[in-house]
């Protein structure tokens, strides 16, 4: 369970299967004061919501999908949820019935999930798929990346930058790093990163420059991931972690290029070391 904001609330609702299916639901609703349990209603997709605001995330980048697990590390997306999906929740004491209208984003395919039961609630979801210590440098010629950035004005003395690390033609085993830090004022360019950037645990009420922001569930802030499949020209993590503290380090190597060390600790309840360097990478301008 996340806030959104003042009104909304975000809720991960995730069923297991005994033999191993994953069902995920990515759903949005008004706050429910009462527990803090997905109120009943019919969610939609987000193009679809209500004006109460019941939606259902969907797509590539959203977390309404099914999977089968064929052990903590190997798993196979049957669906990944498109816009038609919808999810219907009604509730009689402590017991919900959930179905699920999953239509496959890729496929076309249709996937209809049925649960009747309790609900027990983490208020500290995880988004890690880590299952250990991660300790990986690449060579970004070797593996084709390219860092593409864009920065603006956040502050009279600061600025917000976006950077994206990914290959320029995408790879199974590549990595994926999407870092978001706040810099002085005067860091115009690539370059002029240079330094260390130290994971924020106050984000949100202190955005001061030199730090970074820390990875959170919507996929927003700053991440590692490693792809695992490409399909139709686009990337889908196996293994993920949100960098949450810890530091980002820039260093110019004097020819356009730069080394990116991310020295941190994922969101697991007993965090992950992740320590991810990347060599000599090519800075490109996304405008």
């Amino acid at each position: 369970i996340y806030s959104i904001d003042e009104t909304l609330i975000k809720y991960l609702v995730m069923l297991e299967t005994e033999d191993g299916v994953m069902i995920s639901l990515d759903l949005s609703a008004p706050v429910n004061t009462e527990d803090m349990l997905p109120p009943e209603g019919e969610y939609q997709s987000f193009e679809y919501r209500t004006e109460e605001g019941y939606s259902v995330s969907v797509g590539p980048y959203a977390s309404t999908f099914i999977s089968q697990y064929y052990d903590s590390e190997t798993y196979e997306d049957i669906a990944i949820g498109a816009m038609d999906s919808k999810v219907y929740v009604t509730r009689e004491g402590d017991t919900y019935t959930i179905k699920a209208h999953i239509v496959d984003y890729i496929k076309g395919g249709k996937f209809l999930v049925r649960y009747t039961g309790s609900i027990e609630v983490d208020n500290g979801l995880i988004s890690s798929t880590l299952t250990s210590d991660v300790d990986e440098t690449y060579d970004a010629a070797e593996q084709g990346l390219v860092a593409t950035y864009e920065n603006y004005e956040l502050t009279p003395s600061s600025r917000y930058w976006i950077i994206y690390v990914l290959g320029s033609e995408l790879e199974v085993g590549q990595p994926a790093v999407y870092i978001e830090l706040i810099s002085e004022a005067d860091a115009l360019t690539p370059e002029s990163l240079s330094g260390t950037y130290i994971g924020d645990a106050d984000y949100g009420t202190n955005m001061s420059p030199g730090t970074f922001v820390p990875g959170s569930f919507d996929n927003s802030g700053t991440w590692y991931s490693e792809i695992a499949n490409v399909v139709n020209g686009n990337a889908y993590a196996g293994l993920q972690a949100p960098i949450v503290s810890g530091s980002v380090e820039f260093i110019s190597n004097g020819d356009g290029t730069m080394d990116i060390v991310i020295d941190g600790v994922d969101d697991n309840k007993e965090p992950y070391d992740v320590r991810i360097v990347l060599e000599n990478v090519p800075f490109v301008n996304a405008e």
